[in-house]
């Protein structure tokens, strides 16, 4: 009673709401599917969710520094490895090979349901694409789609509903695709459209997270 009618919930930027996404049934291919995907939205998402922590060292945007970002996941890429260098950035990708998931950093603390739920639906907008067409590659994401705005509508209804009154919306999709097309042609995605996901959840032994075994994980827990 006391809580509920005297406490007074003040939130600051340090706080935070962090979602874990389960990808031990998907290939390693649909885990950068659904990475691209988010990418291109993150800007937009972040003005509109957590412009608190756009600055925050705790989840860095992909465009805030998107040089130096880029470059590491172009090397991921190339080295079949998610580092522990991504940790604290908006999606943190080394949780994968702790969890067999990846993490969302991005939302701020709130004192509501509300706000996190909603959240949690834009989220799985982009884990249902990516599951949904598990022969996709991220290359052909960015290549196939000639209007953001559209394609928005069409396959991803609450994203849109969300993002489309902010400003200049089809310029800020544009730019995340720019950014997108700086790694997404790393390497020949085609053998990938092959590869199965495990048939069965992969079983976390943190003896084996280790910088060493992380192109074993990704090779046997993923089938790259």
């Amino acid at each position: 009673k006391t809580f509920d009618t005297e406490a007074q919930i003040k939130n600051s930027d340090r706080c935070s709401t962090h979602m874990h996404l389960n990808f031990q049934h998907m290939s390693i291919m649909q885990v950068y599917s659904f990475l691209t995907l988010f990418y291109v939205y993150e800007q937009p998402l972040f003005m509109k969710y957590a412009p608190e922590r756009i600055n925050s060292d705790y989840c860095r945007p992909l465009y805030y520094n998107k040089e130096a970002a880029v470059k590491a996941i172009r090397k991921d890429i190339q080295d079949g490895v998610m580092s522990e260098a991504g940790r604290y950035k908006s999606m943190n990708t080394s949780a994968l090979f702790k969890y067999g998931s990846i993490e969302c950093r991005m939302l701020g603390g709130s004192s509501s349901a509300s706000k996190p739920l909603e959240w949690m639906n834009i989220l799985l907008e982009f884990y249902d694409y990516a599951k949904n067409n598990p022969k996709l590659t991220p290359a052909e994401i960015i290549c196939d789609t000639e209007d953001w705005v559209e394609f928005t509508k069409i396959n991803l209804p609450k994203v849109w509903e969300a993002l489309k009154d902010i400003k200049d919306i089809d310029k800020l999709l544009q730019q995340g695709v720019d950014i997108c097309q700086e790694y997404v042609f790393t390497v020949d995605w085609t053998p990938a459209k092959t590869a199965k996901p495990p048939k069965k959840p992969r079983k976390v032994d943190p003896n084996r997270v280790s910088r060493p075994d992380a192109a074993f994980l990704i090779e046997n827990d993923w089938s790259d």
